[in-house]
């Protein structure tokens, strides 16, 4: 089992909140031993049966139904009225159109739970027959321990689209296949808006014009706006109540200021010729200090560290209350509607990201693979129907469930879907991004330009996406390994340290002189010790050694 380091389990009020916030014990054996055995138990239970071959001119894979199970989670966001996870208007236009019977199995929206779910499911002999999951590193332990079944030859027999696609994009074989050269995933590369701005900085550019503010470009100067928005009452209230930052991420694993000190926590950086996880880089002490100025500053609210889900962090935005937002640009867009009700003033400008005494590197960014890989269950009864049904996504059904129906959600102008009623999207569609199992977008940001949405609060939205878009993605971010190793071990170590992290970052902003952000980060650098990562190190850099070779 695995045990809480020293430095974490000194007794204090603030440790106690932040060991109950997130990746206390419980949480830490979900994620490494919950997800291990559950991808322990799928091998388990399954035989590495070869596909019947076909004979004659019949396929045996056409005498059974075209029938296939699939994992969705449930983010909970299905009117009643439309139905639910399992049975609503999308599952039954999938049905209907895809030649395909798909029995949907719902799953909790989080990585941990799920996991365990899918224990449990498999454990009772009921697992899905596609694992549709954008977590490569759960994958590749489900490849490691025999779940998976590669799937290079079924796509090669029965697939068109999907063949074809591969085809046109050689670097996405980087991404599906592993080890012994097999390829075990299905995927998409990212494209247009799917996914290539994943953190942002938003800010209120109507308080920096009222306060004759310019638009920060280094950390010291967001830290300078932030305190002017916090002491100068820019909402002119007459009161104290405003704060200069609020988030829908935690500030440590892998957040937006550490992108900016181009030291994510949970990345692999090329230091002097040598692999080094991200929160051991020299840089992340840097990071933590940011975190802890803003908190001792009382820039950010008290309680953000505690605040479950971010809901306090969205309340202070949608409100008026807080100045800057980081985190993911989805919360922005969803909430601006209740921002504008709240505040009819109110105008939003995304934040370059800003240099620090590293220089200038971007926010995080998606790259490779859009989101969601579908695996195949070794124990699945009909891969060809599978194939069809991924076939089915790239060609039309992944664009539908991006878009909707034509003439009922879209309308094509300008050789882009514009929005009929936005409100009855918001009902009727936004949840069917559940079942978009491979999107193979091609639109752009420009294209929320063509067609002005007749909603006005819509069409502002459209409007500051388009601008995000280019501000946000306008200084690269760097990711020297957008692809790791896919071994049981490794995948374990970083598991078991990433836990690790964000309480010690925790301690560190809230302890004052107790505990500095150098304390923090040399103690993570034990503790990585402790949990095995010399071993870790090495494989990652046999790892790059091999791919430098290749490329020679």
């Amino acid at each position: 089992m695995l045990t809480m380091p020293a430095f974490l389990t000194k007794s204090s009020k603030e440790d106690k909140s932040m060991n109950n916030k997130v990746f206390d014990r419980k949480t830490i054996r979900l994620i490494v031993s919950g997800g291990l055995a559950a991808a322990v138990l799928l091998a388990g239970c399954t035989k590495n049966d070869p596909a019947p071959s076909a004979e004659g001119s019949s396929d045996p894979y056409d005498k059974l139904p075209k029938t296939v199970s699939v994992n969705a989670r449930d983010n909970g966001n299905i009117a009643s009225e439309e139905g639910n996870i399992e049975e609503n208007r999308w599952t039954k236009w999938i049905n209907e159109n895809s030649g395909v019977q798909v029995k949907w199995i719902a799953t909790p929206p989080t990585l941990g739970p799920l996991i365990q779910k899918l224990n449990t499911l498999v454990a009772a002999g009921e697992g899905p027959d596609l694992f549709v999951e954008a977590n490569r590193p759960f994958l590749s332990t489900l490849v490691e321990n025999g779940a998976l079944q590669p799937i290079d030859e079924y796509i090669d027999k029965y697939s068109t689209s999907y063949k074809k696609y591969l085809a046109e994009h050689p670097e996405l074989k980087e991404w599906v296949t592993f080890d012994d050269g097999k390829m075990y995933l299905a995927g998409v590369m990212r494209a247009g808006t799917s996914g290539t701005v994943v953190h942002a900085g938003f800010i209120r550019q109507d308080w920096l014009d009222k306060l004759g503010l310019k638009m920060p470009t280094t950390s010291d100067e967001l830290l300078e706006v932030a305190k002017v928005f916090k002491e100068r009452d820019p909402d002119g209230n007459g009161k104290a109540d405003t704060v200069g930052f609020s988030f829908n991420i935690p500030l440590g694993l892998g957040s937006p200021i550490q992108g900016i000190f181009d030291t994510m926590a949970d990345k692999w950086h090329l230091e002097n010729g040598k692999p080094t996880y991200g929160a051991l880089t020299e840089r992340f002490a840097d990071s933590i200090a940011f975190n802890k100025r803003m908190y001792e500053e009382g820039l950010v609210d008290k309680e953000y560290l505690t605040d479950k889900n971010f809901e306090r962090q969205k309340q202070l935005w949608v409100t008026g209350k807080s100045g800057i937002f980081l985190g993911t640009t989805g919360d922005v867009y969803n909430l601006y509607k209740d921002l504008k009700k709240n505040v009819p003033t109110a105008k939003l400008a995304p934040i370059a990201p800003v240099s620090t005494k590293y220089g200038k590197n971007g926010y995080n960014q998606g790259v490779g693979l859009a989101g969601n890989m579908v695996g195949f269950n070794k124990q699945m009864k009909n891969p060809k129907a599978a194939v069809q049904l991924i076939d089915f996504m790239i060609d039309k059904g992944g664009f539908t469930l991006a878009n909707g129906l034509e003439n009922v959600h879209y309308k094509m102008s300008n050789g882009v879907p514009a929005p009929v009623d936005p409100q009855k999207n918001a009902k009727e569609l936004t949840y069917a991004s559940t079942y978009n199992m491979l999107y193979n977008d091609k639109g752009s940001y420009e294209d929320l330009l063509k067609n002005p949405n007749p909603d006005p609060i819509f069409r502002e939205v459209d409007e500051l996406r388009a601008l995000a878009g280019k501000v946000l993605l306008s200084v690269p971010f760097r990711r020297d390994f957008p692809v790791l190793p896919s071994t049981q071990e490794f995948n374990q170590t970083m598991t078991a340290f990433n836990a690790l992290v964000d309480p010690a970052i925790a301690k560190a902003v809230v302890s004052g002189a107790a505990y500095t952000p150098q304390m923090a980060a040399e103690d993570l650098k034990k503790e990585w010790k402790r949990l095995g990562g010399d071993k870790a190190d090495q494989l990652m850099n046999d790892y790059y050694q091999k791919k430098k070779a290749a490329q020679k």
